[in-house]
């Protein structure tokens, strides 16, 4: 009967482990307890790196297509139709300018237009959207939400 309670623990630790995501050599059984070890306080899913990395993906695609040809490979402003746009094309690069522009009004102004830009609402799907905010924000150093009111662009 004292292999049979072994064998019970050994199971039990490998079933945690399968169900936890560790490796069974980490899990340790004493008597009839399954010690998992802590998860790193900096441990982050892998699920929601490959769900940013891909949302960016998706918003530097959209940028390449639909606005490269005003705002620049780089979003400085100086894609090829930019000399004739009044008013300009925005400099997305600008880390001041951008930091004034809510993560909301950004994607207002992408989806409505303003300006000379056009309006994207009918090409562009909400989730869309999201990663060409996404994507628009990577271009400046002042990345995420910023606080305040949008200027005219």
């Amino acid at each position: 009967m004292k292999d049979h309670g072994k064998i019970t623990a050994g199971l039990a630790a490998l079933t945690a482990a399968a169900a936890f995501g560790v490796s069974a050599p980490a899990i340790q059984a004493v008597g009839s307890q399954i010690w998992l070890p802590r998860p790193a306080a900096t441990t982050v899913e892998p699920a929601v790196l490959n769900l940013a990395a891909a949302q960016e993906a998706v918003g530097a695609e959209l940028f390449r297509r639909q606005c490269v040809a005003c705002h620049g490979a780089k979003g400085a402003g100086d894609g090829p139709a930019a000399p004739v746009l009044t008013p300009p094309p925005a400099d997305l690069t600008d880390a001041k300018r951008m930091g004034e522009v809510i993560d909301e009004d950004l994607a207002k102004i992408i989806a409505d237009g303003k300006g000379s830009m056009p309006a994207f609402s009918k090409l562009l799907k909400s989730a869309q959207l999201d990663a060409l905010v996404r994507y628009v924000r990577s271009l400046s150093a002042g990345e995420g939400s910023a606080k305040g009111d949008s200027e005219e662009r």
